[in-house]
């Protein structure tokens, strides 16, 4: 059904995705609060939580963390 609710599939897409984005972004904040990382690094940090890096796209963690930086949660090293 075009248009209708739960159509989405994709990360981030649909109140299913944005779950997981939320979630994702709030295990992120955990790995960073613990040391600076970067997406490779925190990748492999996120089986902890449950996560499958290994089955992971490297693009989610950098879509979270550009979200994170947008609503002024992160830095990256180059704006200190």
């Amino acid at each position: 059904m075009p248009g209708g609710r739960g159509a989405g599939r994709g990360q981030g897409r649909g109140r299913g995705g944005q779950r997981k984005m939320f979630f994702l972004q709030s295990c992120l904040l955990v790995l960073l609060h613990r040391e600076p990382g970067y997406g490779y690094s925190l990748m492999d940090g996120l089986g902890e939580f449950g996560f499958q890096p290994d089955q992971m796209d490297i693009s989610i963690i950098y879509r979270a963390l550009h979200n994170l930086e947008a609503e002024g949660l992160v830095s990256d090293s180059w704006d200190d």
